[in-house]
């Protein structure tokens, strides 16, 4: 095979893999319209497409406890940690929460994820106020405080 003829071959199997790849990206562009119409012989289904990945993100921000939620850390911090009671015990004054369903108590210095399962991973429980009957915990150079 000379040179002239294996230009042609490459040329005519890029001219095909060429019309494959425009036919495929045409069809691949109508059938991610903003909604899709199936139908077949049971009926007429309308499916829309599921937001891109950029979209999304532009929507959440990063690092939140609960992944699914639309709200700042913040918002569920305060949804998934709560206050129920507090007392003192040989000097040492406790905080009784519930979190993630479950209940327990921690005390000032403990860090969740660490010292405890009852706060969310890396904060940490800074102080608890007795006559406000509210505790604050840290993250990240952020204070929180959960009233009870």
């Amino acid at each position: 095979m000379n040179y002239t003829q294996k230009l042609k071959v490459f040329l005519e199997k890029f001219f095909i893999l060429f019309l494959v790849t425009f036919t495929y990206n045409q069809t691949f562009n109508k059938l991610h319209a903003e909604n899709i119409k199936f139908s077949d012989e049971k009926g007429e289904f309308n499916f829309k497409t599921l937001p891109k990945v950029k979209d999304l993100k532009k929507q959440n921000s990063t690092g939140k406890l609960d992944i699914f939620s639309f709200g700042d850390s913040s918002t569920n911090l305060t949804l998934s940690l709560k206050l129920i009671g507090i007392f003192e015990s040989q000097n040492d004054i406790y905080a009784i929460v519930n979190y993630n369903d479950e209940i327990g108590e921690i005390k000032k210095g403990n860090k969740g994820g660490k010292d405890t399962k009852y706060l969310p991973n890396n904060f940490k429980l800074v102080n608890i106020d007795l006559k406000k009957f509210s505790i604050i915990v840290k993250s990240k150079n952020k204070f929180y405080e959960i009233k009870g």
